[in-house]
C-alpha cells in the first residue's frame, strides 16, 4: 500500500502549496516534466516488457472496447448537453482512461493478492499504456488546436509528442541489449511520474468547480467510476473470462481517471481544473468503490 500513501501525500502537498499561494507557475512546469521526461522514461523502460498470449486476449479486448464505447458516448453527450470544445476534449481524455498502473497495481495487490499483478500488467501495458501513446496525442492534436481539422497537423503533433517518440525509439531498438546504467536511470526518472503529477493535481484541485463544469464533472465521474466497470462486467461474461484474469479486468476498469490523462489535458489547456478534480476526487472515491467492485468480482 506504499504507492497509495504516496499518492495521498503528494496531493496533500500540492493542496498545501496551493493554500500557501506559492509556485504559481508550478502546475505548468510540473505537467511539462511529466510529458517530456517522466512519461517517456516509463515507456522506454516498461514497454519492452509486454508479452502476449492467447489466454490473455480478454485483458487486451476489454480496455480497448471500453475506450471506444466511452469516447463515443462522450461525443454524444457533448452534443446533447452543448458542452464546449475544450470540455469535450478533456472528457475524451479523462473518462475512458483509468489509473491502471500506479494506483491499480497496489490496489489489486491489496484486494486480490500478488498473483493478480501479472494480469494487471497485461491490461495496463497492452491497453491503457498503448492508448496513452496512440489515443491521447490524437485527441490533444484535434481539440487543443483552433478547431480546424488537419490530418497533417494531427500527424505532426502525434509524431512530435514526446511519449510517441519514446515509443517509436523503443520499437526501433526492441532487440538491442541495454546497459545496466541506462535502465537504472530510466527507472529513477520514471519513478518521478506519480509524485510530480500528483503534486500538480493538488496544486490545481478545487473543492468547488468553476461555474459551468459541475455537470461535466458529475457525468465524467459517473462514466469512469460507474458505467465503465458495468460494461467491463458484461464484456468479461461475453468473453467467458473466469477467475483471476476476469477479476483483475473488472477492477482495472473501475480505476479512477489516469494521472497521465489529467496531466496531458492540463498541459494542453483542456479544462485543467476539471482534469485535476476528476483525477484527485477519483483517487479518493476509489477507496470506497474498488472494495465494492472487488466483492462483485468474487462471483466471476
Amino acid at each position: 500500500m506504499e504507492n497509495l500513501t504516496l499518492v495521498a501525500l503528494c496531493v496533500l502537498i500540492g493542496l498545501l502549496l496551493q493554500r500557501a499561494h506559492v509556485f504559481h507557475a508550478a502546475p505548468e512546469v510540473l505537467n511539462a516534466w511529466v510529458i517530456w521526461v517522466a512519461l517517456p522514461a516509463v515507456i522506454l523502460h516498461y514497454l519492452p516488457q509486454i508479452q502476449f498470449s492467447a489466454d490473455l486476449l480478454g485483458l487486451v479486448v476489454v480496455p480497448w472496447t471500453l475506450l471506444a464505447f466511452t469516447a463515443a458516448l462522450v461525443l454524444w453527450l457533448g452534443r446533447l448537453f452543448g458542452w464546449s470544445r475544450n470540455t469535450v476534449g478533456a472528457l475524451l481524455m479523462l473518462a475512458p482512461l483509468g489509473n491502471t498502473s500506479f494506483l491499480g497495481i497496489p490496489m489489486l495487490e491489496a484486494l486480490l493478492g500478488e498473483a493478480s499483478i501479472p494480469y494487471a500488467l497485461v491490461y495496463d501495458q497492452a491497453g491503457s499504456f498503448l492508448a496513452v501513446v496512440l489515443y491521447l496525442p490524437f485527441v490533444a492534436a484535434f481539440y487543443a488546436g483552433d478547431g480546424q481539422f488537419s490530418w497533417r497537423r494531427v500527424l505532426h503533433r502525434m509524431f512530435t509528442f514526446p511519449p510517441m517518440i519514446a515509443a517509436l525509439v523503443t520499437f526501433a531498438t526492441w532487440t538491442l541489449p541495454r546497459p545496466d546504467w541506462l535502465e537504472s536511470n530510466l527507472v529513477r526518472l520514471a519513478d518521478t511520474l506519480v509524485p510530480v503529477a500528483m503534486v500538480a493535481v493538488g496544486l490545481q484541485l478545487k473543492l468547488r468547480l468553476p461555474q459551468g463544469l459541475g455537470q461535466p464533472f458529475a457525468v465524467g465521474m459517473a462514466l469512469k467510476m460507474g458505467l465503465m466497470p458495468l460494461l467491463a462486467l458484461w464484456l468479461i461474461q461475453l468473453l467467458e473470462m473466469r477467475g483471476l484474469p476476469a477479476r483483475t479486468a473488472l477492477l482495472e476498469a473501475a480505476m479512477p481517471t489516469m494521472i497521465t490523462a489529467g496531466a496531458v489535458a492540463a498541459s494542453h489547456n483542456l479544462q485543467p481544473r476539471l482534469a485535476a478534480a476528476m483525477v484527485g476526487w477519483g483517487v479518493l472515491a476509489a477507496f470506497i468503490t474498488l472494495p465494492m467492485w472487488s466483492l462483485v468480482s468474487q462471483g466471476l
